[in-house]
């Protein structure tokens, strides 16, 4: 995909890390960015917007705080699920649940398993 270069837009009294985060909130909102896309990096984000790293991360720190992006450091910038990240570690389903998705869970087997005490590991 070709990098469009893209200035941002001045708007009297709106600081141009809020203008960048408006941009890519936009992108973000309207399909072109979805769930679990990477953003561009810092450096790319640099040269589209013409701007400097420290702005860059200043906007990323506004979509952060909009709910619409994680930032990990050293691998990039990724897009939330509908403004709200999916926290696996109550399971799949119940995050995708969570977070406004249709999610089914169907059971596949169950099974009873039983424990082995020895007598020398009672506490």
């Amino acid at each position: 995909m070709p990098m469009v270069r893209r200035v941002v837009p001045s708007s009297p009294g709106t600081g141009k890390p809020e203008q960048i985060a408006t941009v890519l909130e936009h992108e973000i909102r309207s399909g072109v960015l979805g769930f679990g896309d990477r953003l561009q990096s810092e450096n790319e984000l640099v040269q589209r917007f013409s701007v400097s790293r420290n702005t860059v991360r200043k906007g990323l720190e506004e979509l952060s705080s909009r709910g619409l992006i994680t930032t990990k450091v050293g691998i990039g910038s990724f897009v939330t699920f509908d403004g709200k990240p999916v926290d696996d570690s109550i399971g799949w389903s119940r995050a995708l649940a969570n977070a406004g998705a249709n999610a089914e869970t169907r059971t596949l087997r169950l099974e009873v398993i039983e424990a082995l005490i020895l007598p020398h590991c009672l506490v």
